[in-house]
């Protein structure tokens, strides 16, 4: 996950965060951080490529470990064999997308 690598690799990530305009808040009696990207903004994800993964994600701050990732937009795949050859897709069941609202529950 790069959103980890940037916290891993910077002690001051929230004031990086900050310094990007990605939104965060801190929930101290828990523990936890929740950091958000705004929408409508134009981020540079070439130069920064980890505030893709900033939709939502939860924090824990004693380790400063990730323990719920964003939810990640999903593909439309028509074609179960567009997948890498490491995958087996014998078991697989291809379903058509349903539109709805995905919550992270951790």
């Amino acid at each position: 996950m790069l959103l980890q690598e940037f916290i891993n690799k910077n002690t001051d990530y929230t004031s990086q965060f900050r310094n990007l305009n990605l939104n965060y808040k801190k929930y101290g009696e828990l523990g936890y951080l929740i950091v958000t990207y705004k929408y409508g903004f134009d981020y540079d994800y070439e130069k920064y490529p980890f505030i893709r993964e900033c939709k939502g994600a939860i924090i824990r701050l004693s380790d400063n470990k990730i323990i719920c990732p964003s939810i990640f937009k999903a593909e439309n795949t028509y074609n179960l064999s567009n997948y890498n050859d490491d995958i087996n897709t014998d078991d697989m069941i291809l379903q058509p997308l349903i539109d709805g609202t995905m919550i992270n529950m951790f």
